[in-house]
């Protein structure tokens, strides 16, 4: 935040420093597996997690629907896109 007025005044080019390409590292790709949602996270890393897999994959969700009358009991997979 202390920096932000230099960029848009454009003093932050003097600031600025050169990276080493060399120390770059590849990110891991993106699995399916990842996107599940587990309800037992905080609700900030769900938030998170829904807008990073935003588009594809989406995140999806497996849910206990239970019927109180019959006490039937039926697993449900939900995908938020």
């Amino acid at each position: 935040m202390q920096e932000l007025s230099s960029i848009f005044d454009g003093s932050a080019i003097t600031k600025a420093e050169v990276l080493d390409d060399s120390k770059a590292t590849l990110a891991p790709k993106i699995s399916q597996e990842e996107s599940w949602l587990s309800f037992d996270e905080e609700a900030s890393v769900l938030h998170n997690k829904v807008r990073a897999f935003a588009g594809w994959p989406g995140t999806r969700a497996r849910i206990l629907v239970i019927d109180e009358k019959s006490d039937k009991r039926s697993k449900l997979e939900l995908k938020s896109i």
